[in-house]
């Protein structure tokens, strides 16, 4: 996730483009910006529904993202292919700065909102 966001930085999107998604710079970073907004949001709804880089199953996925994909210029199996290959977002934020990272953070209000914190995951639909 970090990577995705540290390329769109190097290709010119401010870090007012990754929060909101305008800018001046070129479509490709816009486009760039936009996968990882989606990305991230595939990583919380997974999280959502329990679903893990250990069982994660076409059919586990939580609603289907239709031609989301395709529209991004990936395959329809991208939200798939996150879960398995990175996890969910607790996974993540675990090995980057969670308990099981050096710094050992707690996720206090980054935490979703079925577990106290703020978070929560754009449907997708």
């Amino acid at each position: 996730m970090l990577r995705l966001i540290a390329l769109a930085l190097r290709q010119g999107a401010s870090s007012a483009a990754l929060l909101v998604g305008v800018s001046s710079a070129s479509a490709t970073t816009l486009d760039s910006v936009r996968l990882v907004r989606w990305s991230m949001m595939a990583m919380l709804e997974a999280e959502e529904y329990g679903v893990t880089s250990a069982n994660a199953s076409v059919r586990r996925l939580p609603r289907k993202t239709g031609d989301l994909g395709k529209l991004m210029g990936l395959d329809n199996a991208w939200a798939f292919n996150i879960i398995r290959q990175v996890g969910d977002y607790s996974e993540s934020s675990e090995r980057n700065v969670g308990q099981d990272s050096g710094l050992k953070l707690e996720r206090g209000p980054n935490a979703l909102w079925n577990k106290g914190g703020l978070v929560y995951p754009i449907p997708f639909r």
